[in-house]
């Protein structure tokens, strides 16, 4: 089988994800023009929870983190029979337990928004609507989990292209129902929920034709029993918490949000969709390239490779979220202007949103190396650590936030979010460490040194052209600024990472060349 290098795969990854990105804050646009930051958004976003956290679960971890270490160990022993029955099987599983999760998710739906958003209860009316859009939205898992699952059949091959390209799929969808629907047939709100459950469908749809290629029917079969199935199944469930602690911490933000006045769950949803850019477009992307190299090393017994593709990827996860999170804190109110304003959005929701930002912006570097250390232990077929590690996490997330939401308001719910993600990497490397010995943790911390010192100097030069940009009005000027500064500020930190030296002037200039030997040394190398 064909081993694209880490750095080649995650360009594939990064590349479709970009796709995506670009067509979900054309999502965000209309969400923003339609539903404003007031009483129905706040409804909308408590009920999108659900969905979201369901697509986050599984279509970017638990179910693909436990399924591809499996799936490899039966390809790397060539049983190609076993592997197609491991996921029709899988597929028929699946399909019965999303069926029983919307019936029960829709019965459930009036003490689901009444935990996730306990303040509602004094609101009768975002408390009426939450419920009903969370009811409208729920048969979304019905497509997700057998959407999920196809992109594990892909990831394990190495195929990235279109797993990455589902979620602009799901975007396209709802798009389509704000457009099509909105004000024509239904309430904005409603339309909107519709395209939600068209987008799973959507996902699903987008990757069968590449799943069938690889060889792979997802015709479903019931063998609930069988010995593989259950494996997978077990390695599952404990890793939802482990994988799913982002999720979590946001959720617990939402619940903490609403006691917080109208538009501060919205101010959390827009900010985090910001963030969420540059995590997906790399940091997720770095996790889910690293995965398979990451899971192979473990199946073959290679524990020196396995800690040179963990350190490989870590570094790269800080090479560029570091910046990443710089750049987002300067830039926030521009950034936020080229997406948000306009129709309902308001300028006091732009001050809003921008608090929320740049408490995100500060975690963002953590939120990536987290999704990678985790993957480590994944490879490993070890989900029991990740609880614990989550469990842990949500204690501080939940403390730092009850102590900072007083003083700084939904932004103190971001920054504890922020702080929680870099505790929980901190007490996940020291457990790698225990189990598999040195990580590499003098190339981490000097990777990180020179990240930080390129990104100060980043940051300077952006406030700078800040400061004199003329204060941007419209979506236009914010367009204008955006794509003036951002492009200068890379350029910026890449001609100081090369000043700097090391590891990273040498990944740099194989970049330069196209990728051109990255897969003979350096990443490409280490992460085989």
């Amino acid at each position: 089988m064909s081993r694209p290098g880490l750095l080649r795969s995650v360009g594939v990854i990064s590349g479709a994800t970009l796709v995506s990105r670009v067509v979900g804050y054309l999502r965000d646009m209309l969400l923003a023009y339609y539903l404003g930051a007031g009483v129905v958004a706040d409804a909308f976003f408590v009920a999108h929870r659900i969905p979201n956290f369901l697509r986050r679960l599984f279509g970017e971890g638990t179910l693909t983190a436990a399924f591809v270490p499996v799936l490899t160990e039966q390809i790397a022993a060539g049983d190609q029979e076993a592997a197609r029955n491991l996921i029709r099987r899988l597929a028929g599983l699946l399909l019965a337990a999303s069926t029983m999760l919307t019936l029960l998710g829709g019965a459930a739906a009036p003490w689901l928004v009444r935990i996730m958003a306990p303040g509602f209860i004094h609101q009768p009316e975002k408390l009426h609507l939450a419920i009903e859009l969370t009811r409208l939205m729920f048969p979304y898992a019905l497509f997700l989990a057998v959407a999920a699952l196809a992109m594990g059949v892909l990831q394990a091959h190495r195929r990235f292209l279109w797993p990455a390209l589902a979620p602009a799929a799901y975007n396209v969808s709802i798009i389509a129902g704000a457009v099509v629907l909105a004000d024509r047939w239904l309430p904005p709100a409603r339309a909107i929920a519709v395209g939600v459950v068209v987008g799973g469908l959507a996902q699903l749809l987008i990757q069968l034709p590449a799943v069938r290629e690889a060889g792979y029917p997802l015709r479903p079969a019931w063998r609930p029993g069988d010995a593989t199935v259950r494996r997978v199944v077990r390695l599952m469930g404990p890793g939802i918490l482990g994988l799913a602690i982002l999720q979590v911490n946001i959720l617990i933000s939402t619940l903490l949000a609403s006691f917080l006045p109208n538009g501060a769950v919205s101010y959390l949803y827009y900010a985090n969709r910001v963030m969420e850019f540059p995590l997906g477009l790399f940091g997720i992307a770095i996790a889910t390239a690293a995965l398979p190299d990451l899971a192979d090393h473990a199946a073959r017994g290679d524990t020196a490779g396995l800690i040179r593709a963990l350190r490989r990827a870590l570094q790269l996860c800080l090479l560029v979220m570091i910046p990443a999170g710089v750049g987002m804190a300067v830039l926030a109110r521009p950034i936020i202007t080229l997406l948000f304003a306009g129709g309902a959005f308001s300028v006091a929701d732009i001050a809003g949103t921008r608090s929320a930002l740049i408490a995100f912006a500060a975690g963002v570097w953590a939120y990536a190396t987290v999704k990678v250390a985790i993957q480590a232990m994944f490879a490993q077929q070890d989900t029991t650590t990740p609880v614990k590690t989550g469990a842990a996490t949500v204690v501080v997330d939940i403390i730092l936030s009850l102590l900072l939401m007083g003083p700084l308001a939904h932004a103190g719910l971001a920054l504890a979010t922020s702080l929680a993600a870099a505790f929980q990497f901190a007490l996940l490397m020291f457990l790698l460490r225990r189990r598999l010995g040195p990580l590499g943790g003098r190339a981490l911390l000097a990777t990180t040194t020179r990240a930080l010192a390129a990104s100060a100097v980043m940051a300077a030069a952006c406030g700078f052209a800040d400061g004199r940009w003329p204060a941007p009005g419209s979506r236009l000027g914010a367009l204008g600024e955006v794509a003036a500064i951002i492009p200068a500020a890379v350029v910026v930190y890449g001609v100081v990472l090369l000043l700097l030296g090391g590891e990273e002037r040498r990944w740099l200039a194989r970049l330069w060349r196209g990728g051109r030997g990255a897969d003979t040394r350096g990443v490409g190398k280490d992460g085989r």
